[in-house]
């Protein structure tokens, strides 16, 4: 378990927080697949590429602090939030310049050190009012 909790906070502080693509093949394991609550599924690391680079436009400041780690065998559970400032679009939203914060919990199963699936919750009507301004 302590070795998968290092492979989790390497994909926050690697890849989320540093932009580091290269690490996502030593990250991800064969068969990936991410399953988000608002959008389709991602499968394979180009296709969860697109998706942090999705963020990391609309935040280029992008920061994600783990806020708590629970772990259980092969699984590993991160409460995270997502601080930036809003200069690229996002959820249909042009850039604002409003700094924002938004909870997020993400389980990884790992298999071989590796991550096979992810899980993505986020407050994103939070994050919506946040980028527009209303309540």
């Amino acid at each position: 378990p302590a070795e998968n909790e290092e492979v989790a906070r390497a994909m926050v502080s690697e890849v989320w927080n540093r932009g580091r693509r290269e690490r996502l093949d030593r990250l991800l394991g064969d068969g990936f697949v991410l399953y988000l609550d608002s959008e389709g599924d991602c499968h394979g690391p180009e296709e969860f590429w697109e998706f942090v680079s999705t963020y990391r436009t609309a935040f280029p400041d992008l920061e994600m602090s783990i806020e708590e780690t629970v772990s259980q065998g092969d699984k590993i559970v991160l409460r995270l939030t997502l601080r930036g400032t809003h200069e690229g679009p996002l959820l249909g939203v042009e850039p604002t310049g409003r700094r924002v914060a938004v909870d997020r919990l993400v389980i990884y199963h790992l298999n071989d050190g590796r991550i096979i699936e992810t899980g993505i919750v986020e407050d994103t009507l939070g994050l919506q009012q946040q980028l527009t301004g209303s309540t």
